[in-house]
């Protein structure tokens, strides 16, 4: 096959002609949507081509999009796509994008691009994707900080772009980056989220204990019932309503099994035997999980009473002291098992994520339980007032305190912000940034007409495990976007940016819309620690007993936001005059699961691989033709996992599939499969390619034909011809390119090593892709005339990833000849 029919093959997507129809900026279905994306894609296209000589940009054709996904992974993945920006920067890719697709710690790098993208360097000029304001200026791949010498440009390199790169390299251990925070800053953080949600919890459960306690529901003497307890619980003379209750709904399950079999033989009921099983089924299951629910509430109340006759009071400080300690005991195994969830697999992690959950849940509930019964005495202790205050201080409490602002999520998002998305105009101090101007660059601000570059794809997860779709179901959530114009998923529709998010007021009235800061969402997209969720779908995060550790604990990075389609419906509701707190929706949405689905008010969002993390899921969603794909994700095995689960997803969801040439296979990337075998490569463990080329085929839908398109994926491995430090980085850090996604503490030489790796990568791809080149050309006569001529263009004109040899010798010929950066 010849890179001309090759390259052909993939820039034949039709474009789409319908007008969007809007609805006050609400879309319900994905194509008007996109059909309104679309055109302001083509306005920035057109916007930019006007500022720029005629020659300098192609002609906007929606048959020949181009996307950029940059995977997750954590600070390792921001540092790889970091040196994959700059080699395409220089082969003039960067200048002919359409979309950047991020997801995760590719989103460091690619929100910190449309961060700068908005801002102006020093001197007043604007940064932008040219060879003289790129704001992540690269040098060769070993990092040089010198005038950058390659056959495509030969000047200096901009100051800017030099001093934001180290800026950012040497804060990539964003967590811990001096200044005043220190892992202690962090320690504290957790501390106060573990705290906060212990003292929300502990005062709803003594609100729901009062009453309880007050009318004396626990004491229920059991000789009443001709019961005696035996032992160890021989000393307990009193049962509780709760544990009656369940036992009664037990002996109702019961009953009903005898009823069931006795009446199955009846002619009504073989004939209407499927409903009246199906209504069988979802009555048994209710009344099963309420007994349950029952017999813990009743069986706190049994053993609060057999500590107390075995001589621990249940009120003063020992009670406190007992439900304290049972709840900091809790709280240090919940933390331990998500620490554990690092430790390599096997038998010694499979039997501490077994034993250690379910004990710190217990734990941790038992003493929540102690407190809220102490609290709850104390409250009644004092009489009406004291339970009319116990009952107002837990409303004002748990209503008016946010959980997005009290957990984990704002410390990691200012770090990240502070480290990626600084202010201009300080770089050049050196210093950690105290504040930035990016607090409040809000995402419907970013990509506007005047600003170069590609057009942001924010990918996050909606958490669905109680989803109506048994689709969204199974998956536990769904691609949910966050961009400049529209936010939304397929399961909740989409909305414009500008009217959706409240901001940061209390009060409904007083909210901004539209105030979604970019790194807000930039962080939401690399909330990898969440509960009811998991990286790729999957993990004990997704639900057991780690998620309710988690929920009860508040350790949790990812966001509640509004549902777009309940804004469209309902405006301001009542639902939204408060801020997302620990009753509405961290209790009942949180918590216990209800209304987990796509028809809640509140949606909780996490990190995008936990549904998709290459990013390349919304490029060919949008059928666009030729996709680069930087991936460093976690995959020590280069398994290529994460790259499986965007192929089965696209397929199952849109019905395209990729294929590998036999010479740029995507198997060569995989550890091992280095075709030379000497001891080096048997010591690093080579793969035979950092990259492959693959065909998108896309398939014919109601109103676009079939077509191909190329995807170019760059990978995180080892391979030969790489830069010799890198051999050497290898050789002391044996994990490297893989080193685990709990270390986000990288050194300035760690985040060089994977930046290095991706420049070096991304290089050799494209220098395969030239090669490919020119043996066509040599076997073509007809164009050996014109070779000098091919000589004059870019190599990302006459590789120009989407387009062929063919149309850009006929855009030459027309006189708008491809662009070259300017001399010195």
């Amino acid at each position: 096959m010849t890179a001309e029919s090759e390259i052909d093959r993939g820039a034949s997507v039709d474009k789409p002609t319908a007008k969007p129809a809007r609805s006050l900026g609400y879309h319900r279905a994905f194509d008007s949507m996109f059909a309104e994306e679309l055109n302001f894609v083509r306005a920035r296209w057109e916007e930019r081509s006007l500022r720029r000589e005629a020659c300098d940009s192609a002609p906007f054709d929606e048959r020949e999009l181009r996307g950029l996904a940059l995977s997750g992974g954590g600070i390792r993945s921001a540092a790889f796509c970091m040196g994959v920006l700059q080699r395409l920067h220089i082969a003039g890719v960067i200048d002919r994008l359409h979309y950047l697709s991020t997801v995760s710690g590719g989103g460091y790098t690619g929100a910190s691009l449309t961060w700068f993208l908005t801002q102006k360097a020093n001197g007043g000029r604007r940064f932008g994707t040219g060879p003289e304001n790129f704001p992540f200026c690269g040098g060769d791949a070993a990092g040089e900080r010198n005038a950058v010498e390659t056959p495509r440009l030969r000047t200096a390199a901009p100051v800017d772009g030099r001093a934001v790169l180290d800026y950012i390299r040497q804060r990539s251990s964003y967590l811990n980056p001096g200044a005043g925070f220190t892992m202690i800053s962090a320690s504290a953080i957790m501390l106060r989220s573990v705290l906060t949600s212990i003292l929300a919890f502990t005062l709803l459960i003594a609100v729901v204990l009062t009453p309880l306690l007050q009318y004396k529901i626990f004491d229920l003497p059991a000789e009443r019932f001709g019961l005696s307890l035996p032992a160890p619980f021989g000393h307990v003379d009193k049962l509780t309503w709760p544990t009656l209750i369940a036992a009664g709904l037990l002996l109702l399950l019961g009953l009903s099994i005898v009823i069931y079999s006795l009446v199955s033989g009846l002619p009504q009921v073989a004939e209407r035997a499927y409903a009246w099983r199906r209504g069988y089924q979802i009555a048994a299951g209710r009344v099963l999980a309420t007994a349950l629910a029952l017999l813990l509430l009743g069986l706190l109340a049994e053993t609060i009473e057999y500590v107390s006759v075995r001589g621990l009071p249940l009120t003063g400080k020992d009670s406190v002291a007992f439900g304290g300690a049972s709840t900091a005991l809790g709280a240090i195994g919940g933390l331990a098992a998500r620490a554990a969830r690092v430790v390599p697999s096997g038998i010694v992690k499979r039997a501490i994520m077994t034993v250690l959950p379910p004990a710190a849940l217990l734990l941790l509930v038992t003493g929540l339980g102690f407190l809220g019964h102490a609290l709850a005495l104390r409250a009644i202790g004092y009489g009406t007032a004291g339970i009319a205050g116990l009952m107002v201080g837990t409303a004002i409490y748990c209503i008016w305190t946010n959980i997005n602002l009290t957990g984990l999520h704002r410390f990691y998002r200012d770090r990240l912000m502070e480290s990626f998305m600084p202010d201009p105009g300080g770089i050049k101090d050196d210093e950690q940034a105290a504040s930035t101007s990016a607090d409040e660059c809000y995402l419907a601000d970013c990509c506007r007409k005047e600003d170069d570059g590609p057009y942001h794809l924010i990918n996050t997860n909606i958490v669905l495990l109680g989803a109506g779709k048994a689709r969204f179901r199974s998956r536990g959530g769904d691609s949910f976007v966050l961009s400049p114009l529209f936010c939304g998923s397929e399961a909740t529709g989409f909305i414009e940016t500008r009217r959706w998010l409240p901001g940061p007021a209390r009060l409904a009235i007083t909210r901004r819309h539209g105030s979604l800061a970019l790194p807000t969402a930039m962080a939401i997209s690399g909330a990898a620690l969440n509960p009811r969720a998991g990286g790729d779908g999957k993990g004990p995060t997704k639900g057991g007993a780690i998620s309710a550790l988690l929920n009860l604990l508040n350790l949790r990075l990812g966001y509640w936001l509004p549902s777009p389609r309940k804004i469209d419906q309902g405006g301001a509701m009542l639902a939204y005059r408060a801020a997302p707190n620990f009753i509405l929706p961290g209790l009942f949405q949180g918590l216990f699961g209800f209304r987990h689905n796509e028809e809640a008010h509140w949606l909780e969002l996490s990190d995008g691989g936990h549904f998709e993390n290459t990013g390349i899921y919304e490029l060919v969603r949008r059928r666009v033709p030729t996709i680069v794909f930087a991936d460093g994700s976690t995959d020590p095995e280069i398994a290529l996992a994460s790259f499986a689960n965007a192929l089965e997803k696209i397929y199952i969801d849109f019905n395209v599939t990729v294929t590998f040439d036999e010479t740029a296979d995507f198997t060569r990337m995989m550890r091992g499969m280095d075709s030379i075998k000497d001891v080096l490569s048997e010591r690093l463990n080579f793969s035979d390619a950092g990259f492959a080329i693959g065909t998108i085929h896309y398939r014919a839908t109601a109103d676009r034909p079939a077509c191909e398109g190329k995807l170019f994926y760059v990978k995180s491995t080892m391979v030969r011809k790489l830069p010799t430090a890198l051999y050497s980085y290898k050789a002391s850090n044996p994990l490297f390119p893989a080193e685990s996604l709990a270390d986000q503490f990288f050194s300035e030489q760690q985040f060089e090593a994977y930046r290095a790796l991706g420049f070096a990568l991304t290089a050799a791809m494209m220098e395969h892709i030239d090669s490919d080149w020119k043996d066509n050309v040599r076997k073509r006569p007809r164009l050996r005339a014109e070779r000098a001529e091919r000589d004059k263009f870019a190599l990302a004109d006459h590789l120009d990833l989407p387009y062929s040899w063919g149309s850009a010798k006929a855009r030459w010929r027309a006189g708008a000849r491809p662009s070259t950066p300017a001399g010195p």
